[in-house]
């Protein structure tokens, strides 16, 4: 990549194997794996990394948003792991659109979304065909909350103005009865997922597809307030858990204490889940490749923490860093049939009282 005087800071970083430490109990989690920095370059100023997918140990796709100067807005930002080093890649700009999700089936088959500027937030979907990135036409306004692609001709996007999804020619609207809003998506067939958000009661839910409609899942109620529901994700035919947090303490700047929640299912029925005296909501659950579960926690979407769930126990996994910066995590995503992890998140400068961030990428391997 080429470094910059000015920009924003791109760190490519290694989570390397080392012993694990005994697995304690959910009150007190334990160490696991240090990163390892392995490259430092730079993006422009402005530019973010939002998004990432993994098909294979030579196929990754990071995305996000960059400055057009032509046009004062934002135009897409994509870049490709071969394995060994990030390229970028070359996207159509379409109306000032910057990327925020991405997900793929095969190297052959990658969707990205993205929203513009305006008050609408419209959403653009953008598709890899193996050889080159198109417009993959306007999915409507509210912005992009989830998206997961299923197959080529199967593709679902979550938005504030309801779900959607592409049968290969075209976007319909698909309902989902008591849902307010939809935040987390994970269909493992055509006939088969699982959605998360909040429902019309401004409760926590999880809603089940069958091939033919959404029905509520009926998740046990917290009793705990304003909750919610950031994750879902199923690891096998009778394994699936849903993640997120309530306020335990509000804070009119934002920075809300939460108390983190977890669900699981187990082929019949949701049962919550004991977790560990975290003081944040839980977002991403992503496989470990080791039969556990990544998750990241931390205010907002950006995370500062990352954290390992395995077999009922708790592991804390520390962040790559650099001299003076502080990493938060924007995405994650498992390399499929390996143990390897990749993310891209955010570096902010430790001495800065704004907290104004600087955009970072960075490969976790272990």
């Amino acid at each position: 990549m080429r470094v910059r005087t000015r920009g924003t800071v791109v760190v490519v970083a290694a989570l390397l194997p080392v012993p694990l430490t005994a697995g304690v109990a959910a009150a007190a989690p334990a160490p696991v794996q240090k990163w390892k920095v392995t490259s430092v370059g730079r993006l422009p100023v402005y530019d973010s990394m939002n998004d990432l997918a993994a098909v294979g140990k030579k196929s990754a796709w990071a995305v996000g948003e960059a400055s057009d100067p032509k046009t004062g807005g934002m135009a897409p930002l994509v870049y490709r792991w071969n394995g060994a080093k990030w390229a970028p890649a070359k996207v159509p700009a379409t109306g000032g659109v910057g990327l925020h999700r991405v997900d793929a089936t095969s190297d052959r088959d990658v969707w990205a979304f993205g929203e513009d500027g305006s008050a609408a937030r419209n959403v653009t979907a953008y598709h890899w065909n193996g050889r080159s990135w198109r417009a993959a036409g306007s999915v409507g306004g509210g912005g992009v909350d989830a998206v997961d692609a299923v197959s080529p001709k199967d593709v679902w996007v979550a938005t504030a103005g309801g779900l959607l999804r592409w049968n290969g020619r075209t976007w319909r609207a698909v309902s989902v009865p008591g849902a307010r809003h939809l935040s987390a998506l994970h269909l493992t067939s055509a006939k088969h997922g699982w959605a998360a958000g909040v429902d019309d009661r401004s409760r926590a839910q999880v809603w089940r597809w069958d091939g033919r409609a959404w029905k509520s899942a009926g998740i046990p109620r917290t009793g705990l307030g304003t909750s919610v529901v950031n994750g879902v994700r199923q690891v096998s035919a009778k394994e699936a858990w849903a993640v997120g947090g309530s306020v335990s303490r509000p804070d009119p700047d934002g920075d809300d204490e939460y108390t983190p929640l977890v669900w699981r299912w187990n082929g019949s029925r949701w049962s919550r889940v004991a977790t560990p005296a975290y003081r944040f909501a839980l977002s991403r659950p992503v496989p470990d490749g080791r039969g556990g579960l990544w998750l990241t926690g931390g205010p907002g979407q950006q995370a500062d923490t990352l954290v390992n769930l395995r077999a009922g126990r708790w592991k804390n996994a520390g962040l790559p860093s650099l001299p003076g910066t502080r990493v938060q995590v924007e995405g994650i995503a498992h390399v499929p049939g390996t143990a390897t992890l990749l993310g891209v998140g955010t570096g902010i400068r430790s001495n800065d009282p704004a907290d104004n961030p600087e955009n970072a990428a960075f490969l976790a391997a272990r």
